[in-house]
């Protein structure tokens, strides 16, 4: 990689921007681009007359443009950006990815983000984009937290925060960076209960799930929620079947379902649309966590569960919805839970964290699990209702 530089986007740079959007429209098929040469000038105003003060620069290499990178200066001006967007946004060429010019664009836009006189700033990514954490973390931005991005269908957003001076001061040393620990992952955003009525991605809603939810009738005590999982053990037929690339709808309409998966999504889902905020919890269990670890062959059978945290009557329970067991004096920042789960990831559903397979979903768990500290699971000690459970349809598992 030789020498780049960001050069900041002028009227005379039509030309470059071209080139740039022409390495898109030769690599991505069918690719929709937001700026083109017709509506350059255009975008460029739309963008300098913003009152965030938006800043647009490329990445140049070789007199080749590489990348795109976006500073706004003052995101406060914006609700969005100031919860979703953050100060910076990079993307690079599709013909120059992997290459380590998404961890300098974000390392020259702090250079850039400190002559503008900004001494830290936010900068987010999708849970789901691998590249984009590691570019952030590289460059020593400290996850904050997660939350739920409801300009992007539902989906897991990690914000981090830059301390510029540290950051670029870091990265000069060449320091190592610093994963985030799971109590930081799992630290969701819960200023708007709103945000766990979202219903998108794998928990989408039908006319199958429509009619499901009807026979449900009004949730506002615990009471109720016992009677949703009764009708749901009623109606449905215990089975073994593909746990993670069926969505919401696919469950209702085949009246089967697999396990706690299923249960939660299913359930997750009726309780949104019946206005009880609910987040998808997903937990190892500490036996298999251990066999892992000692490259035991048992661990070969991934052993996880899912739970559900429902707010209900101003407070948060824990519901295994699997197994009819809601927990009282429930603390949802303790990563421990009953029956030897620890949590490693809080969403909406399994494809929040890209998790659309078993297989993808046992990847993601071997690896945040492979140097865990097993000290760090304790008991919790919380009061379990568990409800009568009626009988049910059960095949031969």
């Amino acid at each position: 990689m030789n020498k780049a530089y960001l050069k900041r986007i002028t009227d005379d740079d039509v030309d470059l921007m071209e080139i740039y959007n022409n390495d898109f429209i030769k690599n991505i098929p069918n690719v929709k681009l937001g700026m083109r040469q017709s509506n350059f000038y255009g975008w460029l105003d739309k963008l300098t007359q913003n009152e965030m003060k938006i800043i647009p620069f490329l990445l140049i290499e070789n007199n080749n443009p590489v990348g795109l990178i976006i500073i706004k200066i003052d995101i406060d001006k914006d609700e969005i950006f100031k919860k979703y967007g953050g100060h910076i946004s990079y993307e690079i060429a599709p013909s120059y990815r992997g290459k380590g010019y998404g961890t300098l664009s974000c390392h020259l836009a702090l250079e850039e983000c400190q002559k503008l006189g900004l001494k830290e700033v936010m900068i987010t990514c999708d849970e789901r984009n691998i590249g984009s954490i590691n570019i952030i973390e590289k460059n020593y931005g400290v996850l904050r937290d997660v939350c739920i991005d409801i300009t992007h269908k539902g989906s897991v957003l990690r914000r981090y925060i830059v301390n510029i001076k540290d950051s670029l001061q870091k990265y000069a040393e060449k320091a190592p960076k610093v994963n985030p620990s799971l109590k930081e992952i799992c630290n969701i955003d819960r200023t708007n209960l709103n945000d766990f009525l979202i219903n998108s991605m794998q928990n989408n809603v039908g006319l199958a799930m429509m009619e499901f939810a009807d026979m449900v009738g009004e949730i506002k005590s615990l009471d109720d929620i016992e009677r949703l999982h009764n009708i749901f053990l009623n109606e449905f037929t215990l089975d073994e079947v593909d746990k993670f690339s069926r969505v919401t709808e696919d469950i209702i309409k085949s009246k089967i379902w697999s396990g706690c998966n299923d249960a939660g999504l299913v359930l997750g889902t009726v309780l949104r649309l019946k206005g009880v905020p609910a987040i998808f919890v997903s937990s190892a269990h500490i036996d298999w966590i251990k066999d892992l670890q000692e490259e035991n062959d048992k661990a070969k059978m991934v052993r996880g569960h899912i739970f559900l945290e429902i707010y209900l009557n101003d407070r948060w329970y824990l519901f295994d919805s699997a197994n009819g067991k809601i927990y009282d004096n429930y603390d949802y920042n303790n990563l421990s839970l009953p029956g030897g789960y620890y949590v490693f990831r809080k969403g909406l559903n399994n494809y929040n964290f890209g998790a659309y397979s078993v297989k993808e979903n046992n990847k993601i768990m071997q690896e945040t699990f492979k140097n865990f500290d097993l000290s760090n699971y304790n008991e919790p000690n919380y009061n379990c209702i568990a409800f009568k459970k009626p009988n049910f349809v059960r095949k031969s598992l």
